[in-house]
């Protein structure tokens, strides 16, 4: 169930690439400032991560830390502390894209 919400929500993620965000944009090249293929790869090197080793992570432990990442993401620190709905409101739209990127990078089956 929680992988088929995972997919779902990849899915949508995929549409509002395509349909919102570069339409809007007019090329399909978007920039970060976070270099996340780099940190992943730096993770594999420093923890002695082979491709193709068997690994013991469970799906839904790849969930929840996905979701507390999630949680911690925000673009003003100390932002997450304060429950006003238009700090909540501002604070999901400045991490939207990002959030897109880093479940598409962080999937579960990438990270498994």
């Amino acid at each position: 169930m929680r992988l088929d919400n995972e997919f779902d929500q990849l899915r949508q993620d995929r549409e509002d690439l395509r349909h919102i965000i570069l339409c809007k944009q007019g090329s399909n090249l978007i920039h970060f400032p976070v270099n996340l293929p780099r940190i992943i790869w730096n993770a594999k090197e420093q923890f002695k991560i082979k491709h193709n080793s068997v690994t013991d992570l469970h799906p839904n432990h790849v969930l929840d830390s996905l979701k507390n990442l999630f949680e911690e993401v925000s673009a003003i620190p100390g932002m997450q502390i304060r429950r006003d709905p238009l700090l909540m409101q501002a604070r999901e739209n400045s991490t939207w894209l990002f959030k897109i990127y880093l479940r598409s990078m962080l999937n579960t089956k990438s990270m498994i």
